[in-house]
């Protein structure tokens, strides 16, 4: 009864045809057109149809059930039932006509349905006729935006409806054979499913911005009732209705499974099958242009119907013309609906059954394209699919050139190069839905072959085939009993899209190759075959070939300067490599290799990028690892250590496993030219380290590809150490791009990390050392990275030091101190932040979670401090950046308890035993952390308050004595002991000078009692003087809370008074003896008794000091919480005299007695200290201080020397006027031990490093703080102060100039950049004269600096290039413009330079201008002068590869186009203004016959080199010129290429 349906349905269609003018002629109003009514006949035959297949599954079902029962009775004979035992569990779901054929279904018809195809090829062409689609206005831009090809809606129902019956019916078995098959017909469905897709962008847009129009409107409502209006938008099921306006009719979803929980694995429901699931499609108006809800629904049943023809076994049997362009239609449908709904504005306006509709299509396409060549689907059982397969050449080919097929459509979608609807989202969803498909065809083909080798082996390339290659294909079809055998009818030629190639089609089929666009240098073959694991030549199989050819060209693809793209394509190419076949595996792996050596950027980008994944795959090291990559290329031919020889490392890599040779090649790519190769290859060795230490931590556990990873690495890494570790060390130190330093020092650190975990290649010293460099970097990013990697390996060697790695933990342990905390005092925020987590991650939390046990992070934080209590005494950056880490932290609760318990423990137990490093370590650190945090709270009574708040007892102070008695009595103490005891005594006062008033009042008597006597026998060392008179004041206090102020400072004054009194006597004795005898007895004892009492009295003078007092009013000027404010206790002025006595080499002028140095070094500090309470006595004493600082002698006293310069800048400070006009003397401090000669060498012992150093941290100090100004020749003593021979010295200077002092100005290197160049040379010139103004001031001069010549060259040209590493574009164009004015043309007028020029003997300082000239042609030839890099094409290409390493590409942008802004800008003025200025100058030189001649054609050398065209342009009216530049330019060339 369903088949007479069928062909009652399939008659009126057929008779629609041929009554065309009948219904012509009797058409009216209600009546629809031709191309409407046949679409109705459409619909019709669709229902049949379904109705049809609804009782043929249920007959299946019932036969089933028959023939289980009755399976042992009869043998079963029946074609068709071993058709469908044979047909598959896949085809059984997705074929809904799998158990009936054509001839079944049309058995009244079957020779009329030849003429189906054509009637239905006509309605697929029909579109939307060209007056509905223009606009009512007469608009030619209106016109032309409404017929444009991807904006109208041309597609019509009838087109569609056509479409969709016609795949229904190539979904039938038997199509081949009836005719249905024509190559028109299925070209128009492939071209009609195109435009489909093109028509969906402009859909898509109409749809959801018809939503956001009407959530602006407020007309959509919301809650249940709106989603209940609008699933019934679309699902309506009334009867059809008619009426004049138009038809309307029910298109009912055949062949679509209902919304079950049953249909998630993506199969259709059987059971559900041809329900009335239908979508109302409106014919409002004849031929009238679709609704956009409409075109998509229309579009996923024609693409869902289409999915089940790839299904059917007789397809590979279908010419190759029509099964490309079935396959073409199928991939176009699959990318364009599975970008419907990547945005959430495009699932918010469609309908609910619109999305699961959606899906269904999504999923049936996917699996369709995963399954449709497999070796089930393409076995044949009758007798005419088999001849047909020896006709035409094997089901190996079929299958081979149907996955050519499928992976042209899938390549455009997978390259996001299709044209979508929802733009990038909808191109990303795309790609990801063809990702899945693409991973889940080369899963099940993987599989196919592995079960059934036999099927998928490769043909034999006999003559026979090749003769029967080179016939045309014919098809045979079988229709009405007869074999008919015809020529496929072929598609039109501009209708064909251009073939993408994916490997060989033929049965000869080659290995997969890289394409030549990459411009590699073919090798001749060593005359290695590739041999299988069975020992034969192997190649890539069928289908699999075409699968290496699809990940090739996705490798090689367009796009990927674009860093989403490449990740996108990584994705794809790492989802399909761990399913490949071991064999087609190899062969992408060496295709990886080969494209290392690319000489197309981006290629080498992409597979550095890929390398990191595979190379961290467990796959890869299990199954390849004795796998030979038997490649004659050595990737490290053209990459070599930076340490090492070329001919080291230029050797073959032919018999090396494919592991080792990956590995050895994503090394090499480190020194790749582009720098985003370099930072990707870092990036993908830091992944492979970070994954090989995860690893070895697992151990391997139930993971058999994991643990032979373990071992296979660590073999690598083992054998190639050194080699990685050089190329690490010198991208992160010497790079020129922050992003590549930056990457670099991650890889670093994860591979020492690695080291301190696996023992076949551990870590040295100068490895970890480098991270001090590291952690200076001038790049932020860079800085960062160093702190946070140091921090990880101290945290791994913190884990390991139970294991015997105590000595490894000490070495990196002090590298963090000194160089991760410094960096809590960094300029950048950012850094600064950085530093900060860290030190709380490594210091203060262990420190506050207290475990009983060992905790081995908390012995390593007591080390860190014990490590910077050692440096405090030095230094005090330590302690500085430690309070700054302390933040918040000072107030800490829980940290204060803890530090307080852990005093009182360090100090209450026995102090002479023998110590254990461990003990040391931790009292030393308690004691400097607790002294750090005291002395960090400025709020000392909300500190007091915590204290009370926390019960805590300080009374353990009191016990400094105990610490004093061990450090007196115990001789035999070792010397790291002493310090560290020492330093916990010096602690331990100033503890007690802040913290007196929580100690009870006994133990604070004691201790005042105790200290008062320590001073007065003066039996306390230098450093422990200033502690205890600050203890001893507020022992004094505490002693006496119920006195007042007043009574206090009186209390204070008179133990100041008897103090002095104690030291004046000690002094006058000293001085008494040293005037009479010339050396007093026992001289040492009492010189170290005299400086005692020398820096007693300056600690004396200190009391109650604070540094914003400016007059004697506020002295006494005291408060209830400091008591002592103000208060000021003067020393005699005999006191004075006597401490004044020692200033002078000579103690007295008629005396011959030379004064002790490190007394004269005291006297200036205490002298210093009393001047800032006595202005008086400072005007009487900075001339002494300048001359100090100012006389060279040969045994000069270099500590006093210093101090001297301290004392003055304190003062500057203090009384600035009166300092000021000592500012040249200051600054010769600068270059402090210059010798007779005038040249900046040191001395021999080199004890002036010291003065130099202070004078440049002391001068920059006072001119950030705007006490001094840049006056005369100052910046440049800095900047001669750089290039100093003490290499800290020039770093200080080096840093000061270029951190800080520029950030204050900006503008300072470009304003003073030609100064420089006659300051330096020490010419005569106006200018040098305005850089040495002063404005009535004393000027600082350059004098004892002697750097003109050849002698100072290589220093001159090391200043010219600080100064021009940190300038802009701008700055470079403006000395640039300043150089060829003031320099090259005052050359050409009148004055010294032009005297040179003209080769006039002037005077002596001839020589030095013409040092400036040279120096000028040097600088303007320089490549640091140059606002970017050459304009190379190379070059050029390079700047668009997207780093994926920046975070704001957009700034990178901006900055590239400022960039080429500012070359053509400097190119114009180079060749206009510059140009004209030299061709002048050279005839004066040329004149004169100078030496400068050869100077300046080097640098028109350089601008012809740089800018050939345009400088060929402007010396086109001198051709004299241009050829000499031009022999010059050759010679330069052949002299450089027979030096290389």
């Amino acid at each position: 009864m369903a088949a007479a349906t069928v062909s009652d349905s399939l008659r009126a269609l057929l008779d629609s045809a041929r009554n065309n003018s009948r219904l012509d002629e009797s058409s009216d109003e209600e009546d629809l057109q031709l191309e409407d009514q046949q679409a109705l006949l459409c619909t019709d035959l669709l229902k049949s149809l379904g109705k049809l297949c609804k009782s043929n599954q249920k007959g299946t079902n019932d036969e089933a059930a028959g023939t289980d029962n009755n399976s042992g009775n009869f043998i079963h004979t029946s074609i068709n039932y071993n058709n469908k035992q044979n047909s598959g569990v896949h085809r059984a779901k997705y074929a809904p006509f799998s158990t009936t054929n054509v001839r079944e279904v049309f058995s009244d018809y079957n020779a009329s349905l030849s003429r189906l195809a054509p009637l239905l090829s006509s309605l697929m062409m029909t579109r939307v006729e060209t007056e509905k689609l223009l606009p009512a206005t007469q608009d030619e831009e209106a016109n032309e935006a409404a017929m444009s090809s991807s904006s109208a809606l041309t597609l019509t129902r009838p087109a569609l409806t056509a479409a969709r019956v016609y795949a229904t019916l190539l979904a039938i078995p038997g199509a081949l054979g009836s005719g249905l098959i024509e190559m028109e017909t299925v070209s128009s469905m492939a071209a009609l499913c195109k435009r489909w897709r093109v028509e969906c962008v402009t859909a898509m847009t109409q749809i959801v911005g018809g939503d956001k129009q009407k959530k602006k409107s407020g007309k959509r409502a919301s809650g249940a009732g709106a989603k209940k209006r609008r699933a019934s938008k679309s699902t309506t099921t009334n009867p059809i209705k008619r009426g004049k306006q138009g038809k309307r009719v029910q298109i009912v979803e055949g062949f679509v499974s209902s919304s079950d929980e049953s249909d998630d694995d993506g199969s259709l429901d059987e059971k559900n099958f041809g329900k009335d699931q239908s979508f109302q499609i409106d014919f409002e108006d004849q031929n009238d242009i679709i609704s956009a809800i409409d075109l998509l629904v229309l579009g996923m049943q024609t693409g869902l119907a289409l999915s089940q023809v790839l299904w059917q076994k007789e397809f590979l049997s279908w010419s190759s013309e029509a099964r490309e362009a079935v396959v073409d239609a199928v991939t176009s449908i699959h990318g364009t609906v599975a970008a419907l709904t990547s945005s959430q504005a495009a699932r918010t306006a469609l309908p609910n059954n619109v999305l699961e509709l959606q899906k269904k299509v999504v999923r049936s396409t996917s699996l369709c394209l995963q399954q449709c060549i497999l070796t089930a689907n393409s076995s044949a059982d009758d007798d005419w699919e088999n001849d047909e397969a020896e006709d035409i050449g094997g089901p190996a080919a079929k299958r081979h050139e149907t996955s050519v097929f499928v992976f042209r459509g899938l390549f455009p979608v997978l390259a996001m190069q299709e044209h979508l609807p929802n733009g990038d989202s909808g191109k990303q969803a795309a790609c990801d839905i063809a990702k899945d498909t693409l991973q889940g065809f080369v899963k099940e083909v993987a599989s196919d072959v592995m079960t059934k080798r036999s099927d998928w082996a490769a043909e034999k390339n006999d003559e026979s085939t090749a003769r029967r290659d080179r016939e045309p294909r014919r098809t045979r079809s079988r229709s009405l009993g007869r074999d008919v055998t015809s020529t496929p009818v072929t598609t039109a030629k501009k209708a064909r899209r251009k073939r993408v190639s994916f490997g060989a089609l033929d049965n000869s089929r080659r290995t997969p190759v890289l394409k030549t666009t990459g411009k590699l240098k073919r090798r001749r073959s060593s005359g290695v075959t590739p041999q299988s694991p069975g020992g034969h030549h192997a190649k890539p199989r069928p289908v699999l070939s075409a699968v290496l050819g699809l990940m090739q060209k996705l490798a090689t693809s367009k796009g990927l300067e674009k860093a989403g793209f490449r990740r996108t394509v990584a994705g794809t190419l790492e989802s399909c490599l761990p399913h490949l076949p071991s064999l087609e595996r190899t062969y992408f792996l060496r295709f990886m290799s080969r494209l290392c050596s690319s000489k197309v950027s981006v290629h080498r980008l992409m597979v550095t990028e890929l390398l990191g994944v595979v190379l961290a795959e467990p796959w890869l090291w299990s199954k390849h690892a004795n796998a030979p990559m038997l490649s004659p290329v050595s990737p490290l031919q053209n990459s070599r250590s930076p340490s090492e020889s070329p001919e080291s490392h230029a050797r073959s890599i032919h018999d090396q496993m494919i592991p080792d040779a990956l590995l050895e090649a994503l090394l090499g790519r480190l020194s790749d030219k582009v720098p985003t190769v370099r930072v990707s290859a870092a990036s993908s060795l830091a992944k492979l380290f970070s994954r090989a230490a995860a690893a070895e931590d697992q151990n391997g556990e139930n993971d058999r590809e994991l643990r032979a990873m373990i071992v296979q690495v660590s073999k690598a890494l083992a054998s190639k150490r050194d080699y990685a570790v050089d190329c690490l060390k010198h991208r992160a130190l010497n790079d020129e791009k922050a992003s590549v330093r930056k990457t670099s020092i991650n890889a670093l650190a994860d591979f020492i990390f690695l080291g301190t975990i696996d023992d076949s290649f551990p870590i040295e010293e100068d490895d970890v050392a480098a991270f001090d460099h590291l952690c200076r970097d001038k790049s932020t990013g860079s800085r960062k990275a160093a702190a946070q990697g140091l921090t990880t390996i101290l945290q791994q060697c913190t884990q390991a030091a139970g294991e015997g790695s105590a000595d490894k933990l000490e070495s990196v342990a002090r590298t963090w101190t000194a160089s991760v905390l410094p960096l809590a005092l960094d300029q950048d925020s950012g850094c600064q932040s950085k530093a900060i987590e860290l030190v709380n991650q490594v210091v203060f939390d262990p420190i506050i979670a207290f475990e009983d046990t060992g905790n081995m992070n908390e012995r390593c934080a007591w080390k860190i401090l014990s490590i910077a209590c050692e440096s405090s005494s030095s230094a005090c950056t330590a302690t500085n950046a430690l309070k700054a880490a302390l933040g918040k932290q000072a107030m800490n609760k829980s940290l204060l308890q803890r530090l307080c318990d852990m005093a009182t423990q360090t100090i209450e137990g026995p102090l002479d035993d023998a110590l254990s490093s461990e003990l040391e370590s931790q009292r030393a650190g308690v004691w400097y952390l607790l002294d750090t945090l005291v002395d960090d709270i400025k709020n000392l009574p909300a500190l007091y308050k915590t204290l009370k708040q926390l019960r805590i007892d300080l009374d353990f102070l009191g016990n400094w004595e105990k610490i004093l008695d061990v450090l007196e009595t115990k001789a035999d103490l070792p010397e790291t002991s002493h310090k560290l005891l020492h330093s916990c005594l010096r602690f331990c006062l100033r503890l007690l000078s802040k913290l007196g008033r929580c100690v009870s009042r006994e133990i604070m008597q004691r201790s005042s009692a105790k200290l008062r006597a320590l001073l007065e026998n003066f039996s306390l060392p230098s450093d422990l003087i200033a502690p205890g008179i600050a203890a001893l004041t507020a022992t004094t206090i505490s002693c006496h809370e119920e006195m007042d102020a007043a009574q206090v400072q009186r209390n204070c004054e008179d133990t100041a008074s008897s103090l002095y009194q104690l030291c004046e006597d000690s002094i006058s004795a000293y001085a008494r003896d040293l005037h009479e005898t010339g050396r007093s007895s026992n001289a040492e004892d009492v010189d170290e008794l005299n400086v005692r009492a020398i820096f007693t009295t300056g600690e004396l003078a200190t009391i109650g000091f604070s540094p914003d007092e400016s007059d004697a009013k506020e002295k006494g000027a005291s408060t209830g919480d400091d008591p002592l404010r103000g208060f000021y206790t003067p020393p005699s002025r005999k006191l004075v005299d006597i401490i004044c006595t020692f200033l002078p080499k000579q103690f007295l002028s008629t005396s011959k007695s030379v004064q002790s140095p490190e007394i004269r070094a005291h006297a200036f500090i205490c002298v210093g200290k009393i001047c800032l309470r006595d202005e008086s006595l400072a005007k009487q004493c900075v001339s002494i201080m300048a001359r100090e600082i100012t006389e060279d002698a040969e045994n000069e006293c270099y500590s006093a020397k210093s101090n001297a310069l301290l004392v003055l800048g304190d003062l500057c400070i203090r009384y600035t006027s009166l300092v000021d006009k000592y500012l040249p003397a200051m600054a010769c401090c600068l270059q402090a031990g210059v010798n007779a000669s005038n040249t900046i060498t040191v001395t021999s012992d080199d004890k002036s490093a010291v003065v130099r150093k202070n004078a440049v941290i002391l001068l920059s100090s006072l001119l950030l703080q705007d006490y001094i100004k840049f006056r005369g020749l100052l910046f440049f003593r800095l900047l001669v102060a750089c290039v100093d021979n003490d290499e800290s010295c020039a770093e200080i200077a080096e840093e000061m100039l270029l951190g800080p002092l520029l950030e204050k100005n900006q503008k300072l290197f470009m304003n003073s950049f030609v100064e420089s160049l006659f300051v330096l040379n020490g010419c005569p010139h106006p200018i040098y004269a305005a850089a040495n103004q002063s404005n009535g001031s004393a000027s600082v001069d350059l004098s004892g600096i002697d750097l003109s010549g050849p002698t100072g060259r290589a220093k001159r040209f090391r200043m010219y290039e600080l100064m021009l590493s940190k300038m802009t574009g701008e700055d470079k164009i403006a000395v640039t413009a300043r150089i060829a004015k003031d320099v090259l043309e005052g050359a050409l007028s009148s004055g010294i330079l032009h005297a040179v020029c003209s080769n006039q003997k002037t005077d002596n300082d001839h020589e030095n201008a013409y040092n400036v000239l040279s120096d000028a042609f040097a600088v303007l030839s320089s490549p640091m002068l140059k606002v970017c890099r050459g304009s190379s094409s190379a070059d050029e290409d390079q700047e668009d590869i997207a780093d994926p390493n920046i975070p704001n590409p957009t700034r990178r942008v901006n900055a590239i186009a400022k960039g080429k802004l500012l070359s053509k800008i400097s190119l114009k003025h180079l060749i206009e203004i510059v140009f004209p200025i030299l061709r002048n100058l050279k005839a004066l030189l040329q004149k004169s016959q100078s030496p400068l001649l050869k100077d300046l054609m080097q640098y028109m050398v350089h601008i012809y080199k740089t800018y050939k065209a345009e400088a060929k342009d402007f010396l086109s009216g001198d051709p004299t010129l241009l050829q000499e530049i031009e022999f010059d330019a050759r010679k330069k060339s052949q002299s450089s290429t027979s030096a290389s």
